[in-house]
């Protein structure tokens, strides 16, 4: 007996070395020194019937430890990180929003579990046979462990520790490929670790309530019964990362990822089994992402201290508040913050100028547009003077001057003249109301120009710009409304498309906002075209 088993154990260690399996010649079925004396006068040359090899006679001598050894595979894992169903590395905070979903999953390679089973299977059948293989069974299971930060996402228990629905996740995600591998290998455990934030999922090999698999089950099936990678995500629903927990710079997913398990024979041949296989990986982490804002500060009516009257810009970081029950992101504009030193015009107090709109000078002040877009502007406003004998001045008469809109050449018409704004109504123009007030006369005269070729108005204050346009072919049409002394007032601010094809090409408003957002659409602004009453 001594000498079938020395023989069949050197068959199986040439025939595994020649093929160039990864394996321990010492696991090789379970040799031990004090098994495998054999007399010197034994022929090896003798033809010995591989039979007389069998699991009871390694049983014999089991001992823990003995010659348990097995094969030890690293395994390939890459994984990422999907928000709201696309991979990502980061992700952006939307105002308004409730939540974003996140999943772990990814690839796992196989290959090198698959490779050392093969390679037993190929030596067994050799020294037993087909048919003996097949009536064995495996038993293992693999465990999958991550880490999330529990400080940033939000679990759902009864999806992210419910082995079904891990289960379901791992078979759609994987597809035909796994489905007679995903038939015997079937999610035994999921939990979730609030303290440290650590989940840990287990597949164990359980066909028909049996905790084992037939190997005949996997050879005839072996093409999805022995898939070389598995592909997928956790489950749908089972985390997620509320509004209220986005902070900037935050990591949702720290890593590392970590898989393990094992295959053993069941009864055992310890020629390569078990098979313990290992594998992990640092997650390229998902981090969240509070965009800060930009915060705008204009003068009316007045300068800064360096005699401009420029736009001035900050950005400013933010976080997420709730306002009015929605999410939104704010940040604290302080007082070192926001300029100082305006100058007032000709005619405005220097001593009754304030900010406006108010700012909300507490913790988290709002500094967000109502709808929730990106910015914010404030405008600092000198007052008029008033003088002692005020009353007995002549009351400023003014002259509104209407707006309308052509959707067909995007141009803005404006006229002081209601007869000419109803008429074009009737043509199907929109009406956009008031454009401003302007004084009914001044010594300021705003000129008015037309384009026959484009079907295009213009107007402007400068004598020079209106002759070279009267040059050029545009038609004068006179004089449109009246400008307010310069500096005094408030700005009518000009822009400028340089993608117009014919009309359309300037646009006139007192509006600072609607000066910003046609600037940030590529509009060029032109400073102030002329001041008016209000």
């Amino acid at each position: 007996m001594k000498h079938t088993f020395l023989k069949a154990s050197l068959s199986a260690s040439l025939l595994l070395s020649s093929a160039g399996a990864i394996l321990q010649p010492s696991a090789v079925f379970a040799q031990e020194e004090s098994f495998t004396e054999f007399d010197e006068n034994t022929s090896l040359s003798g033809e010995i019937a591989a039979e007389e090899f069998n699991e009871e006679t390694v049983l014999e001598n089991t001992e823990a430890g003995t010659y348990r050894n097995g094969t030890d595979v690293s395994c390939n894992l890459t994984l990422n990180t999907k928000v709201n169903g696309e991979i990502a590395d980061h992700t952006t905070f939307v105002p308004g929003q409730e939540e974003v979903e996140v999943q772990l999953g990814g690839t796992l390679d196989l290959s090198k579990v698959w490779s050392s089973y093969d390679a037993f299977k190929l030596a067994y059948t050799l020294t037993h046979s087909t048919a003996e293989f097949r009536s064995k069974a495996l038993k293992g299971s693999y465990t999958y462990t991550f880490t999330i930060n529990p400080d940033v996402v939000t679990v759902n228990e009864d999806i992210l520790c419910n082995p079904a629905e891990w289960q379901k996740a791992f078979e759609e995600g994987s597809g035909d490929k796994a489905s007679a591998f995903f038939s015997f290998m079937r999610c035994s455990a999921a939990s979730y670790d609030e303290a440290t934030g650590e989940v840990s999922v287990t597949f164990t090999i359980n066909e028909n309530g049996t905790n084992k698999v037939s190997v005949a089950t996997i050879e005839d099936n072996k093409k999805t019964a022995k898939p070389k990678t598995i592909e997928a995500y956790s489950p749908k629903g089972g985390m997620v990362i509320k509004s209220e927990n986005f902070k900037n710079e935050a990591v949702a997913v720290p890593g590392p990822a970590k898989f393990s398990g094992e295959i053993d024979m069941d009864p055992w041949m310890a020629m390569v089994f078990p098979i313990r296989f290992n594998a992990e990986t640092v997650l390229e982490q998902l981090t969240l992402n509070v965009p800060a804002t930009s915060v705008s500060f204009n003068v009316e009516n007045g300068t800064w201290a360096d005699g401009t009257n420029e736009t001035k810009s900050i950005v400013l970081p933010t976080n997420v508040v709730n306002i009015d029950g929605t999410w939104q992101a704010a940040g604290t504009l302080s007082e070192d913050l926001i300029p100082s030193g305006m100058i007032a015009a000709e005619g405005f107090d220097e001593k009754t100028g304030k900010w406006s709109p108010a700012l909300n000078m507490d913790e988290n002040g709002i500094i967000m547009n109502e709808d929730g877009t990106d910015g914010a502007s404030y405008t600092f406003t000198f007052d008029k003077k008033v003088d002692e004998d005020e009353g007995d001045k002549e009351e400023l008469k003014t002259t509104t001057i209407y707006r309308v809109y052509n959707p067909n050449s995007g141009e803005h018409f404006y006229t002081g003249d209601l007869r000419e704004r109803d008429y074009l109504i009737n043509l199907g123009w929109d009406d956009e109301n008031i454009g401003w007030v302007s004084p009914e006369k001044s010594d300021y005269p705003v000129y008015r120009v037309y384009n026959p070729n484009a079907g295009d108005h213009h107007y402007t204050m400068n004598k020079e710009e209106r002759d070279v346009l009267v040059s050029l072919g545009w038609k004068d049409e006179g004089i449109a409304w009246y400008s307010m002394p310069h500096g005094q007032g408030v700005e009518v601010l000009r822009q400028y498309n340089p993608n117009a094809k014919a009309a359309g090409a300037h646009n006139f408003t007192t509006d600072r906002k609607e000066n910003n957002h046609l600037i940030s659409l590529g509009w060029s602004g032109e400073g102030v075209g002329w001041w008016v009453v209000e």
